[in-house]
């Protein structure tokens, strides 16, 4: 998938990373849920630590074009059809004085489909409402995620995923970046599911910087 979306440089040409996140859900009924998340990541231009923090509510909406079709199982949710995610996040360096923040006002819509061998294709529109140092500008962010779980496997459920996604920038009124990625969750406890993934990252203005992270998630 990384080979087919975009060539990859040589290693030397390519900044490396390691990226840490932690992730808690908290149910309040069948179709909606909080989450709180924080982030940790090097900038990609000059090499400082940000933290990355938000908060989230996610809503299952009622799929009534799959009703009308006979094409729902009654016993999933509509957080497994069709998902609504609204937030806010904030970004900060740890260590840089006078260095750039940024504020972050969130929305997602993502339909989900199931597929042969019970594949789960999920296509996630996010826009972003961006205020760094104050400077209104706002970037779109299609995603397109494919997974797959394995049940019982030692007693633990293994989803193994791939996503590919694609940044528009207002600023530059262009595609400005594109980002992929391979992983898996391992789901140890019916609460605590650690994910672990590769991210390649290529920006496709300026001098095309590319990008390796190794991302631990703790969900």
């Amino acid at each position: 998938m990384l080979l087919i979306l975009s060539p990859l440089p040589s290693l030397a040409q390519t900044k490396h990373q390691f990226w840490t996140e932690a992730d808690v859900y908290a149910w309040l009924t069948r179709n909606l849920r909080l989450l709180g998340m924080v982030q940790t990541v090097r900038d990609q231009y000059n090499g400082e630590l940000d933290l990355y923090a938000g908060g989230f509510v996610d809503v299952g909406l009622k799929p009534i074009l799959r009703e009308r079709l006979d094409q729902i199982d009654w016993d999933a949710t509509p957080m497994d059809y069709l998902r609504l995610r609204f937030g806010v996040a904030y970004l900060t360096p740890v260590n840089l004085e006078g260095a750039s923040h940024e504020l972050r006002l969130i929305a997602d819509l993502t339909p989900r489909f199931r597929t042969v061998e019970n594949i789960l294709v999920a296509v996630r529109n996010r826009t972003e409402f961006r205020f760094v140092d104050g400077e209104y500008s706002f970037r779109y962010r299609p995603r397109l995620w494919i997974e797959r779980s394995w049940f019982d496997v030692a007693g633990m459920t293994v989803t193994p995923y791939i996503a590919v996604e694609a940044f528009y920038d207002s600023r530059m009124s262009a595609f400005t970046r594109q980002r992929s990625l391979i992983g898996s969750a391992v789901a140890l406890t019916h609460w605590f599911a650690p994910e672990l993934r590769l991210v390649y990252q290529r920006d496709w203005v300026g001098d095309g910087e590319t990008l390796l992270a190794v991302d631990l998630v703790l969900a």
